[in-house]
């Protein structure tokens, strides 16, 4: 059960990783567009649309094109690690825990930088997954 939630975890990351590849990939082909965008959100309540938009005109085209295409490739890792752990393949279980190994020292600085109780608790339940991945890996290998 509880490897089910660190997977459906995964996969609503791999999703909202999607979703920031390709607002950056947009952002980077019609970064000329990005300032009178920025202007007729100004004015609206989408305050989420207007600072992604603020975000891209600071960032740049390139830094927007590196966002998207790292983003990209973690989300198809990400995917590809819930899948193969889905249906239970060793690899995908591999896969997973490296993946939640890699994210603890950047959840560890995050918890430093800016210490919230959210950032503490994703800190918590990044280290819990990787206890329980780890255990089903070791489980594995034992057979």
């Amino acid at each position: 059960m509880l490897l089910n939630l660190i997977i459906l975890k995964k996969i609503l990351l791999a999703i909202l990783l999607f979703f920031v590849s390709l607002s950056a990939m947009v952002g980077s082909f019609r970064y000329d567009e990005l300032p009178l965008l920025v202007q007729q959100l100004s004015g609206s309540n989408q305050r989420i649309l207007l600072g992604m938009a603020q975000k891209g005109m600071a960032a740049g085209p390139e830094k927007l094109e590196q966002i998207a295409i790292f983003s990209g490739i973690y989300a198809c890792l990400i995917s590809l690690a819930a899948i193969g752990t889905l249906r239970k393949k060793a690899w995908g279980e591999k896969l997973l825990l490296t993946i939640l190994v890699i994210s603890v020292p950047f959840e560890l600085m995050e918890v430093s930088k800016n210490p919230s109780i959210l950032s503490v608790v994703v800190m918590l339940l990044t280290l819990l997954g990787c206890l329980v991945v780890g255990q089903q890996v070791f489980k594995r290998e034992q057979r």
